[in-house]
Order: C-alpha cells, then sequence, then structure tokens
C-alpha cells in the first residue's frame, strides 16, 4: 500500500502541474489548441498510469492472500 500511496502522491502532483498548464493555456488571450490538446493528453495518460498502478497493486494483494481472504 506505501509503495502504491507513493506512486499516486508523484503522479497526482504531476497531474496537478498539468492542470496548472492547461489552465493557463485555456486563460491565455491568444489559445494554442495544439497546446491545450497536448495538456490534455499528457492528463490523460497520468490518469491512465495511476489506473493501471491501482490494478497492479490489486493483483500482487490478491496474490499473496489465500482463497478464503
Amino acid at each position: 500500500q506505501d509503495e502504491t500511496r507513493k506512486k499516486h502522491w508523484e503522479l497526482m502532483g504531476q497531474m496537478m502541474d498539468e492542470q496548472a498548464k492547461l489552465r493557463d493555456l485555456t486563460n491565455a488571450s491568444k489559445r494554442d489548441s495544439a497546446a491545450i490538446t497536448n495538456a490534455n493528453k499528457k492528463i490523460s495518460e497520468l490518469q491512465r498510469r495511476m489506473y493501471e498502478s491501482a490494478a497492479d497493486a490489486h493483483k500482487r494483494m490478491e496474490a499473496v492472500m489465500s482463497k478464503k481472504q
């Protein structure tokens, strides 16, 4: 759990940085559609990595549990 938590905090920090960039891009007087799209893609990729990390953690936990657990 601690390993997953640390990984998620790191990913969340990166996601917050990307969300701040996206905010700045969308609030700019002249919007750059390509940069906005790229920022959205980065956020989606970070979210995907977080979901995969959680799924991997569940698989590892289930692997060490007995059938009754």
